[in-house]
């Protein structure tokens, strides 16, 4: 069935709200919930099944993900309908229809320790977990008119409910956040948008005529599968996270398919195929293919969502670490070609001719009273301190803060402040987290290819005639590349030694030929 509700003239105002709200209980008991694939292993499925009284006593049940094993997880007198589950696969979030009003509920995920949510006097529906189970979006009609929702958002205890779009005469439903965080989808007026968590930044993905909604995240946020009559029938359909790349996957007939559920490791896509009396759970894969009936029952089995098992096989981790703070002292050749024996008790050959230490570099130096008559200003830090983020906010705070504060480097050639660039760089970087997906399959723990990391830092003349010049960056890596550090995805960084390169002849760090000119190191005064 189509699920948009449209009605006809002729009707008394009182028909009229008679048939809006049996077109409402009609909607609860036949529209699918939007979701997401939170990644892991495939567990269960969950849906909802009127065999135990059609059509005002649907349960809650869980199967195996082949239909094996069947179980009856809710018991109540009212319809239990539309469950998702939490990211860790050990609760269900659903509603619960008293009459022709639904309210949200959360329970364990064999029905125990049910807790109801939202105790609005109208229709709360469709709620779907964050991608850290801390909050719930859902949709509610009690803003404005009957049957046309706006989207909230509330804590997982049904505290702090917000509404997020706050637009009566729109009716958005059916929302789904992202397993990464970043964005809700959701139908709006018969199309398919996104969102951010906080509201802002609406995207429409889909411009067709006909109603599209139920969309469901991939688990690693790359595409949406979703519901549409666009090719003449009720139908699945995937497109990629931007609307791009429309791809039918259901081609059968007369008969509705809806409420697509992708697998947690992203492999297969749950659906209901057909209506009412007939509607039945169906799995395949993916692309499409190999569709198979799952449940097979005289009277409604609808509303797949499927358990997310989290991924065994982690990584050992510290408790902590951090900041890193590192001092730099000026870089020196090797001495390859030794002509004295270094004193102290460390009794390793060593270079001392007629001549200085030579730097590394060939176009900067610093102060120094006994070799140019300038004081001694050079002070250099590279500091990288982990921000830690807030789970309880839809925000994603957690970044790496990185600061640069290098003073008093001059010119070689006249001792003047240099103004050019400063290359600052970890020899590598080596990354173990768990954002390492394979050809779209959920993101694993793993450790990356080693790569430097660098930073542009410009240099500045100071007015002080004792001082060089001063070479400073303060950043985040969110902020230079955003997206890269996400909330609630624990990484290690291994980093090698961090070098200060300096700008060449030209004082730019991208041309020509470029010395190295500090390191990390200690000084002993």
């Amino acid at each position: 069935m189509n699920g948009s509700v449209r009605t006809t003239g002729g009707l008394s105002l009182a028909g009229m709200l008679l048939a809006a709200l049996v077109a409402l209980l009609i909607w609860q008991l036949t529209a699918g919930v939007a979701q997401a694939a939170f990644f892991g292993t495939n567990g269960k499925l969950a849906f909802s099944s009127a065999r135990s009284g059609f059509p005002a006593d649907n349960d809650l049940y869980t199967m195996n993900a082949d239909g094996t094993v069947q179980t009856r997880v809710t018991s109540l007198d009212q319809d239990e309908l539309n469950p998702s589950w939490s990211p860790d696969g050990t609760k269900l979030l659903f509603e619960r229809a008293a009459g022709l009003r639904a309210d949200v509920y959360v329970a364990n995920a064999d029905g125990s320790n049910r807790i109801q949510l939202t105790t609005s006097a109208s229709s709360d529906l469709h709620p779907a977990w964050s991608y850290n189970g801390t909050q719930i979006v859902f949709a509610s009609d009690r803003a404005g008119t009957p049957g046309v929702f706006d989207l909230f958002v509330m804590n997982a205890n049904g505290t702090g409910q917000v509404n997020l779009t706050n637009t009566p005469t729109i009716n958005e439903d059916y929302p789904a956040w992202a397993p990464d965080g970043s964005v809700i989808a959701f139908a709006r007026d018969g199309d398919i948008y996104t969102m951010t968590p906080t509201g802002a930044n609406l995207t429409r993905l889909t411009t067709a005529t006909v109603d599209e909604f139920e969309p469901d995240w991939a688990p690693d946020s790359r595409q949406l599968v979703y519901r549409t009559g666009k090719s003449g029938n009720d139908e699945i359909w995937k497109m990629n996270s931007n609307g791009t790349a429309q791809t039918n996957l259901t081609n059968n007939g007369n008969l509705v398919d809806e409420a697509p559920v992708w697998s947690p490791s992203g492999d297969k896509i749950a659906f209901v195929r057909d209506a009412f009396r007939n509607a039945e759970v169906y799995v395949m894969n993916a692309d499409g293919t190999a569709p198979t009936r799952i449940t097979t029952n005289t009277l409604m089995d609808a509303h797949p969502a499927w358990q997310p098992v989290p991924l065994s096989g982690g990584y050992p981790r510290p408790k902590g670490a951090g900041p890193l703070s590192v001092a730099l002292v000026p870089s020196y050749r090797p001495c390859r070609y030794p002509t004295h024996i270094h004193g102290g008790g460390w009794n390793k050959p060593s270079c001392s001719n007629s001549v200085n230490p030579k730097l590394s570099s060939r176009y900067l130096t610093m102060g120094t009273p006994d070799t140019n008559s300038r004081a001694a200003s050079f002070v250099g830090s590279v500091q990288i301190n982990p921000i830690v983020g807030n789970p309880s906010t839809p925000a994603d705070e957690a970044d790496i803060g990185v600061r640069i504060a290098i003073a008093d480097v001059r010119k070689q050639s006249d001792l003047s402040d240099y103004t050019g660039q400063l290359r600052v760089r970890a020899e590598y970087r080596r990354q173990t987290d768990r954002e390492n997906p394979l050809a779209g399959s959920p993101v694993d723990a793993g450790t990356s290819t080693d790569a430097p990391w660098a930073f542009t830092v410009q240099c500045a003349a100071t007015a002080n005639v004792n001082v060089g010049s001063s070479c400073n960056l303060t950043t985040t890596v969110d902020a230079m590349t955003p997206g890269t550090i996400k909330e609630s995805k624990r990484a290690i960084f291994q980093f090698g030694r961090v070098e200060v390169w300096d700008g060449g002849s030209d004082g730019n760090v991208t041309t020509n030929v470029n010395d190295l000119f500090a390191v990390q190191g200690l000084f002993i005064p």
